[in-house]
């Protein structure tokens, strides 16, 4: 098959070389990068016929191969993947097999056993990999992290209507870690709740259940992620900003939801970006890309995402809702809330989610990662004065998400004893 394109992905450069010059003696296309990222790169640019991909590059043969295979223009390109004599064993082979891996280059190598695993696999039409099994593949891929059985428990005792919620068990439930109880109290003692005790009984006496579900909320997910706080990329990405932004979207919901559907779904609206945190914590180099290509580019995330990697954050957070055994109206409000006219069910709370993260945008509340103008999805219209009078109340907005992600952080740090371990499911 001369004049076949192939991407060679190797991290030694000499290497890269002396297959780039036999390849091009057996007139090929051939096109060599040192990793995943830039052949994500090259590949947005034109698809080869064949991957070459040596296993020791910095994500790993497989793990590279893996991330290109979520993007659905990539999947039918065949690979081969390049592994050391003394590394080949079983375990490397099945992972192969999963992926339609069943050609091994062993090096050092002929050049005709390589011309002859080239003709082999050119052409090769894989099949694509179905919905469920991508779904799986994100989730393990991306290594999603588990909820605590004690933070399981808070959110469902939470998700019952506020005269249904279980106050003393739920009480009980924040008190067993000592670590989000000092949390809690501290989003409590900010200037804008105002609650002066030392108690989550009395804090919860004081301020109500719906306030109180909130600051749990929102209390337990950043205690998940709290790892990614307060990181700044060189480009100045903010996972501060971001979680302003989406505490900012969950108290537009709160209000919003309550409006529209007699209640508030503030964990929508705060979880529905989580999947960028996923991404910058797994997948840094190509969320930096991604970031990149929506300064150089002018496009969102969402759409830079898409292009790069084949899966979106709303994806990753999709899959993370569900791990975490949240309802399904959460789980596809997240999937679906940059277009909410495409889902099947729940198209009103995935609406609401919709125009909340408009509105967060357009108030500027934190920073979701782009600042490119999201047009109204038809399906949203109907709700749209319900969410954005909710603009009117744009400076208790702000200080409320102040007081719920920093007001007071720094204090409560040093006060902060020691958390013990909690146990998950």
């Amino acid at each position: 098959m001369s004049g076949a394109k192939i991407l060679i992905i190797d991290g030694n450069e000499k290497v890269r070389w002396l297959l780039e010059g036999h390849l091009k003696g057996r007139g090929y296309e051939v096109v060599g990068v040192e990793n995943g990222l830039e052949a994500a790169r090259n590949m947005r640019e034109g698809l080869p016929n064949l991957l070459l991909i040596d296993q020791d590059i910095p994500m790993g043969g497989i793990k590279t191969a893996r991330l290109l295979r979520l993007h659905a223009t990539y999947q039918q390109i065949p690979i081969l993947l390049t592994v050391n004599k003394q590394k080949v064993g079983d375990e490397l082979i099945e992972q192969g097999k999963k992926l339609n891996l069943d050609s091994f280059v062993v090096k050092p190598c002929t050049g005709k056993l390589l011309d002859q695993k080239v003709e082999e696999n050119l052409g090769r039409n894989l099949e694509k990999i179905s919905v469920v099994d991508m779904r799986a593949e994100i989730a393990d891929l991306a290594g999603l992290p588990v909820l605590l059985s004690s933070h399981r428990k808070m959110l469902q005792l939470l998700s019952k209507e506020d005269a249904q919620v279980e106050i003393p068990e739920l009480i009980r439930t924040i008190q067993m870690d000592q670590g989000l109880t000092t949390e809690i109290l501290r989003v409590c003692h900010s200037a804008y709740y105002g609650f002066r005790g030392n108690s989550i009984e009395g804090a919860t006496t004081f301020l109500g259940i719906g306030k109180i579900r909130k600051i749990v909320q929102a209390a337990v997910i950043l205690d998940i992620f709290k790892t990614e706080k307060e990181k700044t990329d060189d480009d100045g990405f903010s996972m501060l900003e971001l979680w302003k932004h989406s505490v900012g979207c969950g108290l537009i919901m709160e209000e919003g939801g309550r409006r529209v559907k007699g209640r508030d779904h503030f964990i929508a609206g705060m979880l529905h970006d989580v999947g960028k945190v996923i991404l910058q914590s797994r997948f840094p180099e190509h969320f930096a890309e991604v970031r990149r290509i929506v300064r150089s580019e002018g496009k969102s995330m969402y759409q830079a995402e898409r292009e790069l990697i084949g899966v979106s954050h709303t994806d990753i957070g999709h899959e993370l809702a569900k791990k975490w055994n949240l309802p399904p109206t959460i789980a596809t409000s997240i999937a679906f809330h940059h277009r909410p006219g495409d889902t099947l069910q729940h198209k009103r709370l995935a609406s609401l989610v919709h125009l909340s993260d408009i509105l967060a945008r357009t108030l500027e509340i934190g920073h979701g990662g782009d600042r490119k103008k999201i047009g109204i999805n038809p399906i949203a219209e109907p709700l749209a004065k319900y969410v954005f009078a909710v603009s009117k109340e744009k400076e208790k907005l702000l200080a409320e998400v102040e007081s719920v992600v920093c007001e007071g952080r720094e204090q409560s740090d040093q006060e902060s004893a020691p958390k013990p371990a909690a146990v998950a499911e």
